[in-house]
């Protein structure tokens, strides 16, 4: 499972007190995945800002196993 890429999706964007990528990624200690490809990409669920690159890193990152 090493080579399976994490999306993480940072819903809730829209609002002021949203937590940065940088904030997101400290709290769930992704520093940890060592060897591991990974990204935050903050979106808003209502109006599906985000959630299309999301998918698109995911898309260009996932390799054959």
């Amino acid at each position: 499972m090493t080579e399976v890429p994490v999306l993480v999706f940072a819903n809730k964007n829209d609002l002021p007190d949203a937590m940065s990528a940088g904030e997101v990624s400290e709290a769930l200690e992704l520093h940890r995945l060592a060897n591991k490809e990974w990204h935050i990409q903050q979106c808003c669920a209502l109006t599906g800002v985000g959630l299309e690159a999301g998918l698109k890193w995911l898309s260009q990152n996932i390799k054959e196993i």
